[in-house]
């Protein structure tokens, strides 16, 4: 028997249908009843946007993963197709369940980039850091293990806050101490002399910053 949707009229021969009404006119009403604009936060200083997992670099993908959080899309998937940076619009495919039934629509959605700093841009432009590596020795291999280091800690999203040369070596500063214990602990060849230093207290708890002493 043709079913003919109460709304447009499509027929069931035209249209696929969840419950009494087409899936077009379904998708109509999910898309009306979701927001048409977002906020997504974007680092002023690396162009960096706010995801679920943290900031990460603006393409297709984080910006769904933003848009999904902000538009509270629970229990709905959704793809960027488009997206017009300076006009701050994005078209969006999104789908849902409807009835056990997937309804897929697009959807152009205003994006409204919200000016913010995120904590690595922070920590580097206040010379934020937590770790301290002194490499001493033969201008060659010290360059080599500063270059080492550096790799390793920004192939990690961490930050190089600064490095400094000294007459006889490198000082390099590092934003997070953990990726510092990190690369120390894959390299198990090298033997740092570890020292601490106090340099604040926090909520009671007293913060110190490694001080990692390598001659090469």
């Amino acid at each position: 028997m043709i079913k003919y949707c109460p709304t447009c009229n499509r027929s069931s021969e035209e249209a696929r249908f969840i419950g009494e009404f087409c899936e077009f006119c379904v998708a109509d009403k999910i898309s009306a009843g979701m927001p048409g604009s977002a906020e997504v936060e974007k680092c002023w200083s690396c162009g960096r946007i706010r995801t679920p997992e943290g900031f990460a670099a603006l393409d297709y993908g984080t910006l769904a993963a933003a848009l999904r959080k902000s538009m509270r899309l629970t229990d709905c998937t959704l793809d960027v197709k488009s997206m017009d940076e300076r006009r701050q619009s994005a078209i969006v495919c999104i789908t849902c369940k409807q009835g056990g039934e997937p309804v897929t629509f697009d959807k152009n959605i205003h994006v409204k980039f919200l000016r913010t700093m995120c904590q690595a841009c922070y920590r580097r432009s206040s010379g934020y850091y937590e770790a301290l590596v002194q490499l001493r020795g033969g201008p060659r291999v010290v360059e080599t293990m500063a270059e080492s280091i550096t790799k390793f800690i920004e192939a990690r999203d961490g930050i190089i806050t600064r490095t400094e040369r000294t007459p006889r070596g490198y000082d390099i500063y590092i934003g997070d101490k953990e990726l510092a214990n990190a690369y120390f602990a894959l390299h198990k060849n090298l033997s740092p002399l570890r020292s601490y230093k106090l340099f604040g207290v926090k909520k009671g708890k007293r913060l110190f910053r490694n001080i990692y002493s390598l001659h090469l």
